[in-house]
């Protein structure tokens, strides 16, 4: 308390100067260190949040290190006015109270130090006579370079014991304390953990995100004090395979994070973990920042203020499937928004800055697949500054409005992800553009569905607006389009573009899905994929070197049609082996089949035969 007293460390610009009132506010013990924890605040009035030093005290008294976690944070007006020192002597009373209770369980066996006489002395004390007093230690806080020691863990390899030294705990009871901002982590041998600790107060909201330096996939949990589970993220929006969560606590009190590999097995390397106070919804914010604690809404006007530049506000509403709504953000003072549509599941389904005939306001018009519960995410679209109020409107629809409901450029694209969209076009000549961010070595396929647009054409392109593949009229899709890709093996993001095939009377309104496709048969005979004759069934070719094995059941005699209709591929092969590997038939091009193949086959023998179906060439 001294130190921290007479050699203030840097608590930032806004304090240069001000002088600090220090109070305990956590403490325990280790094996080689006393671990205290002191709030810090400036002297007198202060209406905001304390910040937090940590001092690691080596038993003898000497302080071996100290790091400050978190800066005080003001509330609204300015500097607090000089007020008495009372803080400060609670603060004292309380390290003294805190060192006798250690010096009383560690040093019996040890002869008093000698004692710090303080410059002024009270009138009277009064001494506990049940058992002699033991003097604490008399302890000088001055900084040093000196980091405590890391923790240190065994692993077995090999039937051998190889010594690795840890960064950070692997339990909650060895946490690291999260300090605000950055904290490099290093998952260091397959199987690792990375324990994190930080207290909060009910209503705070913090975002935790993992930027990964060279771990190649994480993983986070997060725990309250009891060990109750919290929370979990694998994959976080905008960080790749880092891992992050948004989270508001609950309750006051001590919480935890885990950092760990994906695959636990093998994955080692570093990391940053980023810790940022988000705000207090129990004062400040007037929607909830999470799913969680999302404000429920109705059909209509519903306010909204984003209180401080990182505020996030959430909303929630019933829908029925098949219904059509429409969410828009109309800007009072707040000056540009974003506006995100997620399912009840938090799956990302649609996103867009600027709203045609809005400004900088956000909308979205959506088409729900299924019924339940969706949720709306407002945040700034500059989130180091701008803060303000909008109005929220959420509108049920039985047709769409005149206003074009997606960009009609790549720059004004509605992002959407994986799911389905609603989509009018309300001209002949109008566009409607979608962007996507596609996973690595994925298969996706887009689809336009035809509500009362009677002709569409469909075009994928690259972020530039360069086309890739284009389609007029997919099989089965009655004037509707169908466009199936494959992704390189890094994250991609593509623009689709929506257009009328009829330029006299092509109007209408529609739906877009895009999903990512699995391989849907194997590519042995022992994972073929049973059939029946009679029913079709749908294959993709994918990547190029692609195989699909299908089996089925013949009766010597009995005389079958096979056929690979294309859809999308331009070329494939039809080929007939008996369980044996040995081939008995196969075809290239069937006649009037356009590329596609066609056997008529008769079976010598009942049994089972496989058709291995791949591309020409």
């Amino acid at each position: 308390m001294r130190t921290a007293r007479d050699q203030p460390g840097d608590y930032g610009q806004g304090f240069a100067g001000a002088r600090m009132v220090f109070d305990v506010v956590q403490q325990e013990e280790g094996e080689d260190f006393y671990i205290v924890i002191l709030s810090i605040r400036p002297e007198g009035d202060f209406n905001g949040r304390p910040g937090q030093e940590q001092f690691f005290i080596e038993k003898e008294g000497n302080v071996a290190h100290r790091q400050v976690l978190s800066l005080p944070r003001r509330g609204k007006g300015g500097f607090p006015k000089l007020q008495a020192g009372i803080g400060i002597v609670i603060a004292a009373i309380a390290v003294f109270l805190f060192l006798v209770f250690f010096a009383d369980d560690k040093g019996k066996d040890q002869p008093p130090p000698e004692a710090t006489t303080p410059a002024t002395q009270p009138a009277s004390t009064t001494q506990p006579t049940k058992e002699p007093a033991t003097q604490a230690p008399a302890i000088t806080l001055t900084p040093t370079n000196t980091l405590p020691p890391t923790v240190s863990s065994e692993v077995v390899q090999n039937n051998e014991v190889v010594q690795t030294n840890d960064d950070h705990g692997d339990f909650m009871e060895t946490a690291s304390f999260i300090v605000e901002g950055g904290n490099p982590g290093v998952i260091d041998y397959p199987n690792d953990f990375d324990y994190f600790k930080f207290s909060a107060r009910a209503g705070e909201t913090f975002s935790i995100e993992v930027e990964l330096d060279t771990h190649p996939d994480t993983n986070i949990l997060l725990f309250d004090q009891d060990g109750v589970f919290l929370g979990e993220n694998n994959d976080f929006e905008g960080l790749g395979r880092g891992s992050g969560m948004v989270f508001e606590a609950p309750f006051d009190g001590n919480f935890f994070v885990e950092v760990r590999s994906l695959n636990q097995s093998a994955d080692t390397g570093s990391y940053n973990l980023y810790f940022t106070f988000l705000g207090d919804s129990q004062t400040e914010d007037d929607h909830g920042n999470v799913m969680e604690t999302a404000s429920f809404i109705e059909e209509g006007k519903n306010s909204g203020v984003i209180d401080y530049p990182e505020d996030l506000d959430y909303f929630h509403f019933s829908v029925e499937s098949g219904d059509v709504f429409a969410i828009e953000v109309e800007l009072e003072t707040h000056p540009n928004t974003v506006v995100v549509l997620f399912d009840e599941n938090g799956e990302f389904l649609g996103e867009n800055d600027d709203f045609e005939g809005l400004g900088r306001g956000s909308g979205i018009i959506y088409a729900a697949p299924f019924g339940g519960e969706y949720f709306v995410k407002v945040y700034s679209w500059d989130q180091g500054s701008d803060t303000g109020s909008y109005n929220l409107y959420l509108t049920y629809l039985t047709s769409v409005s005149s206003a074009d409901d997606h960009g009609s450029t790549i720059e004004a694209a509605t992002e959407m992800g994986p799911g389905s969209i609603f989509g009018e076009l309300e001209t002949p000549e109008d566009l409607d553009f979608f962007r996507i961010f596609s996973e690595a070595n994925s298969t996706y396929v887009a689809e336009v569905a035809l509500e009362s647009h009677p002709n569409t054409g469909l075009t994928l392109m690259d972020r530039n607006g360069t086309p890739i593949q284009e389609n007029d009229d997919a099989q089965g899709l009655n004037g509707g389009s169908r466009i199936i890709w494959r992704t390189p093996p890094i994250e991609t993001e593509y623009v689709l573009k929506v257009n009328s095939m009829d330029s006299a009377g092509g109007t209408g309104s529609y739906i877009l899905y895009v999903e990512p496709i699995p391989d849907q048969h194997g590519n042995s005979m022992a994972l073929a994929t049973e059939i029946i004759p009679g029913n079709n069934y749908f294959g993709l070719v994918s990547p190029s070197d692609d195989l699909d094995f299908f089996r089925f059941s013949a009766q010597a005699g009995e005389s079958y049609v096979i056929e690979a209709v294309l859809d999308g591929h331009p070329d494939t092969v039809l080929t007939l082996y008996q369980a044996r590997g040995l081939q008995v038939d196969a075809n290239d091009d069937g006649e009037g089949m356009d590329g596609g193949s066609r056997l008529n086959w008769t079976a010598p023998s009942s049994g089972d035969y496989f058709i291995p179906h791949f591309p020409y060439g």
